[in-house]
């Protein structure tokens, strides 16, 4: 899968209902908030999303990460200090993008699952 593969695929409704527009993986990722509004798609109660703000980038990164791996055990592989203090690498920030789809997604599924069994016991 590549990057137009990705927003062709249902990549930009994974975005959530969030105002953050995905262009490109690099300066739209750049403040955080594209991932926290991934996050916060499949954990909307994990934080207020509206209370974010875009010049934090720090904290913005740091929430996502952390939030994804502890409701989804979604390692970080990526660190906000780079993040913030660098630039992004749209590989990186794209295979990041990936590991989530799946690890969320993977989630979902089982949550699912795991609902059907339940109700058909």
């Amino acid at each position: 899968m590549n990057e137009n593969d990705f927003n062709l695929t249902g990549g930009r409704k994974f975005f959530g209902q969030n105002s953050v527009k995905i262009r490109n993986f690099t300066s739209d990722f750049a403040d955080g908030l594209a991932f926290c509004a991934i996050v916060h798609h499949y954990f909307p109660d994990a934080f207020d999303f509206n209370a974010l703000n875009r010049n934090n980038k720090q904290n913005n990164f740091d929430l996502a990460f952390r939030i994804a791996e502890e409701k989804a055990q979604i390692h970080p592989l990526l660190d906000s200090d780079d993040l913030v203090n660098g630039e992004l690498d749209k590989k990186c920030v794209f295979t990041y993008l990936l590991t989530l789809y799946h690890g969320l997604k993977n989630r979902e599924i089982m949550t699912n699952k795991h609902l059907l069994n339940e109700n058909y016991k």
